[in-house]
């Protein structure tokens, strides 16, 4: 089954003015995102502000365009998704640069003492190693 195309764009729409709202909305859900979206530092915060409140904009000029065959409206719509799109590889960049991450790899410990014990083991090279 294939989704037509002007159901695609209003269905994207739809869903862009719902996230921007309740991100903007309710903060505590949007500080549980940071793992996704990013927004460590103040920086990013206010580039990912930026873009939620003009997502309710743009969604809105998006909906109007697909219910109402406004090319103008929908390519209106289709750059701003390329800005938020150029907003997320900011806030990639910034985040990144900053190691700023709330998340650590669980199995780091781990890998480490493998690496550790695979050292020993090539510095010894016995049958009775393990």
């Amino acid at each position: 089954m294939v989704m037509p195309l002007r159901l695609g764009i209003f269905l994207v729409a739809v869903f862009t003015v719902l996230w921007c709202a309740t991100l903007l909305i309710f903060p505590s859900f949007a500080q549980s995102m940071v793992i996704w979206t990013g927004g460590y530092c103040l920086k990013t915060r206010v580039a990912l502000g930026i873009a939620e409140f003009t997502g309710i904009v743009f969604g809105i000029c998006g909906i109007i365009g697909v219910w109402y065959c406004k090319r103008s409206y929908v390519m209106t719509f289709n750059c701003w998704q390329v800005f938020r799109i150029l907003v997320f590889g900011f806030v990639y960049y910034v985040d990144h640069d900053r190691q700023a991450s709330s998340w650590e790899n669980p199995l780091v410990p781990y890998l480490r003492r493998l690496v550790e014990i695979g050292r020993a083991y090539l510095k010894t090279r016995t049958e009775e190693f393990f």
